[in-house]
């Protein structure tokens, strides 16, 4: 009973001191605020308490945790995590800005109406996907962001274990790492860091729309590079996100996969978008007509006045709106996003440079957006870019324009696989890019390792 007693000021000193210590060290933010608050209340209620009623609240407290406890390792005896676990975030820091935590362990699940199975995922030592290896070269490198990431598929099934099986007869070694939002600056110096210890034969680099989109969300190069600092010979060293996270936060980040959380975030909204009460998400302009085929051509071809107010019209998210100011010709592209799309090129230029030094290649990879590739991609997720249903988007876009004329400006190898990608959607009844999520299926990642293998054949050999 005296244990029941004090239980409650044991839990909110710790929450409260976790919280403070937190917020020295990386500054207020929700998390530490409401553990701050959390901890005063469980002080204040216990200094009002009388002893039995103490005691009850630290029963109560005690039976909770208990239960939770249980529940937990139930969960983590029967191997069930895979279907509970909670999304990955990603590592801050200034080395990397966002990046695996090495040794990590995580398991993707489907968001609705994505169907494929949940996916675990491993980080070895370095920070990559997969298990640890002992090869200490190899031929072929992959860097990019989500897409290359791919922690919706099976690690033996991504573009990068599928293309080092296509290429066995040469013996030659594949190593991939993307994380998601990353970009052109951020792969670069992940290079220098990691990447080049390998030693690469041919860089893949992809590139993907919002990689220079300044309206993304604050993910994309235009904001990398006012967080870069750039060490005298011009690459990046590190970048300004604040102070690291105090052991406390990191520890405090853990928890969310506790049960509580596991369970409620992830099946309730799964339960609430099966029954169609949380359709906002995936239609948020559901009352709205999407836009066919000759109003997509007379949106992409309007002046810039007129464009601005039927974009406004459609009324987007601005991390959406950036794909069809990019998808424009090239030259209709205003004077600021053509400024800040440049801002890329030295990047791409320096980055170029820096493999040809090691003795390798950098090729620069375009990754077009499932509407470019055929009319059922990314079937669930058209309504957010005011997109009707079986709408194709023309394959040739104003940001592929700019990448081509940059690569042959430094003599950067160029490949684009938006045709392969078309051709391959014609002779498969299984789409490429996932249905929601937007992101390259199995048999994407297959056809797009074929592509690789092929342009290694001819134009890499």
């Amino acid at each position: 009973m005296k244990l029941a007693s004090t239980l409650p000021l044991a839990v909110g000193a710790a929450l409260g001191a976790a919280g403070v210590l937190d917020a020295l060290a990386a500054g207020w933010e929700v998390v530490n605020v409401a553990l701050s608050t959390c901890g005063v209340c469980c002080l204040a209620g216990w200094t009002v308490m009388s002893h039995r009623g103490r005691a009850r609240a630290g029963l109560v407290i005690m039976s909770v945790l208990g239960a939770l406890a249980g529940v937990e390792l139930t969960i983590r005896a029967l191997s069930l995590e895979k279907w509970v676990s909670e999304p990955y975030v990603p590592e801050t820091s200034q080395t990397f800005h966002h990046n695996y935590r090495p040794g990590d362990r995580f398991v993707r699940r489907p968001t609705p109406p994505d169907d494929f199975e949940p996916v675990e995922n491993v980080i070895n030592s370095l920070g990559m996907r997969g298990a640890e290896s002992d090869v200490d070269r190899a031929q072929v490198m992959l860097i990019g962001d989500s897409f290359i990431q791919a922690d919706e598929v099976e690690y033996e099934k991504t573009i990068g274990r599928v293309l080092e099986r296509r290429l066995q007869a040469t013996g030659d070694q594949v190593v991939s790492h993307g994380m998601g939002s990353w970009a052109p600056v951020l792969e670069w110096n992940w290079y220098l860091k990691v990447g080049r210890r390998f030693q690469p034969r041919v860089v893949f680099l992809f590139v993907f729309h919002n990689d220079v989109d300044p309206g993304y969300d604050e993910l994309s190069d235009p904001y990398y590079l006012r967080q870069a600092t750039f060490g005298p010979d011009g690459r990046p060293e590190r970048f300004d996100i604040g102070a690291p996270a105090s052991p406390a936060h990191r520890a405090l980040r853990r928890l969310r996969v506790a049960i509580f959380w596991r369970l409620a975030r992830e099946r309730l909204r799964g339960a609430l978008l099966a029954i169609g009460a949380d359709q906002g998400r995936a239609e948020p302009n559901r009352e709205r007509p999407g836009l066919r085929s000759e109003e997509v051509d007379v949106l992409l071809d309007a002046p810039q006045e007129v464009f601005e107010r039927q974009l406004a019209a459609l009324g987007l998210a601005p991390a959406t709106e950036g794909f069809w100011r990019l998808q424009r010709p090239l030259h209709l592209w205003p004077p600021q996003l053509l400024r800040n799309v440049e801002l890329s090129e030295p990047v791409l230029r320096r980055f170029s440079e820096d493999v040809r030094a090691d003795g390798g290649r950098l090729v620069l990879v375009f990754v077009p957006m499932g509407f470019q590739v055929g009319p059922s991609e990314c079937s669930a997720a058209r309504a957010m870019y005011g997109l009707a249903p079986d709408v194709q988007v023309g394959p040739r876009s104003g940001l592929q324009q700019w990448l081509e004329a940059t690569a042959r400006r430094h003599d950067i190898p160029w490949l684009d696989p938006t045709e392969g990608l078309r051709s391959a959607g014609l002779d498969a009844g299984t789409p490429s890019y996932l249905s929601y999520d937007c992101h390259w299926s199995e048999r994407g990642h297959a056809r797009m390792a074929e592509i690789l293998a092929e342009w290694l054949e001819t134009a890499g050999a």
